[in-house]
């Protein structure tokens, strides 16, 4: 059964903005260790200046995001989408470079306010910079997930991009070859011992050598071959 998690952002346009962003490295790798390939994450709109009158404080989308970490910037930057001076910290660096790319997304039909669907249980709703599992969250109505399932929403278009797409191909291969085979662990960015570094991804197939009786393959992907 997919999962739900919620975050805040200042708008719902899949067009001009394709991926969900993390301003941390924490906070994006927490949601890849929570989450699975076909989970959904709630879009929900801030309910300050940078989010139109009209979609504050409300439920705007959801989202299926791939599993590869794309760089924000570099993506907003390569389809043409402005940035606003405000989005970039002192240092002159992007508040939120860590990106998941959308896979699917759909905007809810009647965009309902987040009080109404999850009572008090989110006060607030202060977060911006993570996405939230809700199954972890207190206080909230016992049929949520049923509640979530029901709202109409409608599938709308993302902004093309061939990487994306890769990234879509490569996450159903892998869930093919799980289920009918045995898997090795996931990709991890935070093994001890090493440090990962954002950069072109790779698609990989390892053989182990030194077992007759079998051929064993390993198909993975990383930012960082070395």
């Amino acid at each position: 059964m997919s999962k739900y998690f919620l975050t805040k952002t200042w708008g719902f346009s899949p067009l001009t903005y394709p991926v969900s962003p993390f301003s941390t490295l924490g906070a994006m790798t927490t949601y890849l260790h929570e989450s699975e390939t076909e989970d959904w994450v709630l879009i929900v709109g801030t309910t300050n200046d940078a989010t139109d009158e009209h979609e504050r404080g409300k439920l705007l989308g959801k989202v299926r995001l791939g599993q590869h970490v794309v760089d924000t910037e570099a993506i907003l930057n390569q389809i043409g989408t402005e940035i606003e001076p405000k989005e970039y910290d002192l240092e002159g660096r992007y508040k939120w470079p860590y990106g998941l790319p959308m896979l699917e997304a759909y905007k809810f039909d009647d965009t309902p306010l987040a009080k109404d669907i999850f009572g008090s249980g989110l006060p607030g709703l202060v977060w911006a910079i993570s996405a939230r599992l809700l199954s972890k969250e207190e206080g909230l109505p016992d049929d949520i997930t049923s509640t979530l399932d029901a709202l109409p929403c409608t599938k709308v278009d993302i902004h093309e991009i061939p990487e994306f797409r890769n990234i879509e191909f490569l996450q159903l291969m892998l869930s093919a070859n799980n289920q009918n085979s045995p898997s090795g662990p996931p990709p991890s960015g935070d093994r001890a011992g090493s440090v990962s570094k954002l950069g072109k991804p790779v698609v990989y197939l390892l053989e182990l050598d030194g077992v007759p009786q079998k051929k064993i393959h390993k198909i993975g992907y990383t930012n960082d071959i070395e």
